[in-house]
């Protein structure tokens, strides 16, 4: 009885520390001014993706690279058993959208991929490649929340891809980095997901071209979602391990009619609703098989709904997992997180 009240207490903490996280985008999208988007525009780069069927058949909407770009070494420094490598290659990604492309392009910091990679330095050596959550991107958070040392300490070399409009492809403010998800704008977010799919194909290509060993993928959060995604879409990396994923972008947020200057009609929303997760992992099936996925996730997830995790372990044919009390940012695992994953490592040879 004890534990149950324990499990119980520490999904209701976790879900309150979400609910607190929350609570700044709700207020923010109160204040904020409004997108400032004619009715015509919005239906016509709206209805763009369910014209073309992406939405019907999401796979057809992505492409991967085909080549490794060139890429760049733009630093060498000492760190721990060998050296944290910076690498940029452009990214060359061509919005689908014509009625965005340009609005899209106008970035230009995210026109150029970045890479950082913690590396022995002597030889091919199986990698990690970490995908990190949404607003994040710095690699000394990547190199803290991956826990970076303890895979060189097992002998591994690790990866970070910064995704599109996040960290140094960014213009170095939130709003910027906020253009990766904005429900306002489900267009320019279904071409965000389409940039980072190809991106990743392309530092896999790279990372081949480099002679790594193995490359298995970790993503948290949005980094999941990425993962869960790119899984779907390629099954040429190891493995595929997933922390808190979000998984659909139905919740917690999405397009609202008080989110633009006139009110939506009907018909809109509802197409508006539809191209924000047509994207969604949850509709799609994944190109690695069951013992080479693992989903690490929390009961009281109010960030990414624990909810949808459940649904596509059950869909995806319950692939390895493990969920533990709390929530997306307090969890109560004991340390359990960490030796599921090492295990996992250990059961995939790395």
């Amino acid at each position: 009885m004890k534990e149950k009240i324990s499990l119980a207490a520490w999904k209701f903490a976790g879900g309150v520390t979400d609910e607190a996280f929350l609570m700044a985008p709700r207020v923010l999208r109160r204040v904020l001014p409004r997108r400032k988007v004619d009715e015509k525009s919005l239906g016509r780069e709206t209805r763009f993706y369910l014209d073309k069927g992406f939405t019907d058949d999401p796979k057809s909407f992505f492409s991967l690279a085909e080549t490794a770009p060139e890429i760049r070494n733009v630093s060498r420094k000492p760190y721990g058993p060998g050296f944290l490598e910076e690498y940029v290659f452009p990214s060359e990604y061509e919005p689908k959208n014509p009625w965005i492309r340009d609005r899209y392009l106008r970035h230009e910091a995210n026109r150029e991929a970045r890479l950082f990679r913690w590396t022995h330095g002597d030889r091919p050596r199986d990698t990690v490649l970490c995908l990190h959550g949404f607003l994040l991107g710095d690699h000394l958070d990547a190199q803290r929340m991956f826990k970076v040392r303890r895979l060189m300490d097992r002998g591994l070399d690790a990866v970070l891809f910064v995704a599109p409009f996040h960290g140094k492809r960014s213009d170095g403010n939130f709003s910027s980095q906020r253009l990766a998800l904005r429900p306002e704008d489900p267009a320019f977010t279904c071409e965000f997901f389409g940039q980072a799919v190809q991106d990743i194909s392309a530092t896999l290509l790279i990372l081949e071209k480099l002679g790594m060993g193995r490359v298995g993928l970790i993503g948290a959060s949005m980094g999941g979602y990425l993962t869960a995604l790119y899984s779907c879409l390629a099954g040429s990396h190891a493995f595929a391990a997933m922390v808190v994923p979000a998984l659909d972008m139905a919740r917690p947020f999405g397009p609202e009619p008080s989110l633009y200057s006139f009110r939506p009609a009907p018909a809109l929303l509802a197409d508006l609703k539809r191209v924000w997760t047509f994207h969604s992992p949850m509709r799609l099936s994944p190109l690695l098989p069951p013992e080479k996925i693992l989903i690490l996730a929390a009961r009281g997830d109010r960030l990414c709904p624990f909810e949808f995790t459940q649904r596509l372990c059950k869909q995806w044919g319950w692939p390895q997992h493990r969920f533990f009390p709390g929530g997306h940012w307090l969890m109560n695992d004991q340390g359990e997180r960490g030796r599921a994953w090492h295990g996992f490592l250990d059961q995939m040879g790395f």
